[in-house]
């Protein structure tokens, strides 16, 4: 890639590396690389794959706390999938756009962008990826009072994922919270069995990481944390 940098591909694969460091934790490396990468790809006329890079880009700005910067910015990759239309993307930046307005305090522009994105995931067969957005409507039901059907869509994402291998992302982290949460506050005995999977995953996944720092960064992130936090609170998980 140094050898011939205007490769798309190039860009490809630091948009791929700052990815990997965002799901590590490394906020800053990773805002660097996408955000070049980003530029780049626009530059050698890459539309694809700069919708790709700036999809990432909104969700980390959102990890980092910068939920206006991030719905600006998936703001403009919706404006980039208009012109060539991806279903894929627009069901991923729908449910990244809700996660940035539900931290914004936005629950009426939050709600159609998770319906929206879980529709169209699950319209492509995307189960796995609809349940963020569901998810995502679980917790704005639960914040509006409406407990039974919070309850509801967290009971259909754990029968859909218990005993099965999904995706470890933060994202994933991020649903499996919102079960926790929502099944905790009803008394439910699931929410032992969620912890265990949820923790599980996540040390399996540290573990995987050999520099003490970038170790330490994947736990700061805020999803990773709140369960690293409840398992050094809590006994020996159940596997109920």
């Amino acid at each position: 890639g140094q050898e011939q940098p205007r490769l798309y591909r190039t860009w490809m694969a630091r948009h791929y590396l700052g990815a990997l460091m965002m799901q590590m934790g490394d906020l800053n490396a990773a805002r660097r690389e996408i955000t070049n990468a980003s530029e780049q790809l626009r530059q050698c006329g890459s539309r694809h794959f700069e919708v790709k890079a700036r999809c990432d880009l909104g969700l980390l700005y959102h990890l980092a706390g910068d939920d206006q910067s991030a719905q600006e910015e998936l703001t403009h990759v919706l404006n980039l999938i208009q012109d060539y239309g991806d279903l894929r993307f627009e069901a991923l930046v729908r449910t990244r756009m809700a996660y940035a307005l539900e931290a914004l305090h936005l629950p009426n522009k939050a709600r159609p962008m998770y319906e929206k994105g879980q529709l169209l995931h699950t319209q492509m067969g995307q189960y796995y990826y609809a349940l963020n957005a569901r998810a995502g409507l679980a917790r704005l039901d639960a914040q509006a009072g409406q407990d039974s059907v919070a309850v509801k869509h967290v009971r259909t994402i754990w029968d859909t994922i218990r005993g099965k291998s999904t995706d470890a992302t933060v994202e994933t982290a991020r649903t499996l919270r919102t079960c926790y949460t929502i099944f905790r506050q009803q008394n439910d005995s699931r929410a032992a069995a969620v912890r265990h999977v949820a923790c599980s995953q996540l040390q399996r996944r540290a573990e995987t990481i050999d520099d003490p720092v970038h170790c330490s960064q994947f736990w700061q992130l805020a999803d990773h944390r709140f369960f690293q936090e409840i398992e050094a609170q809590a006994g020996p998980p159940s596997r109920g």
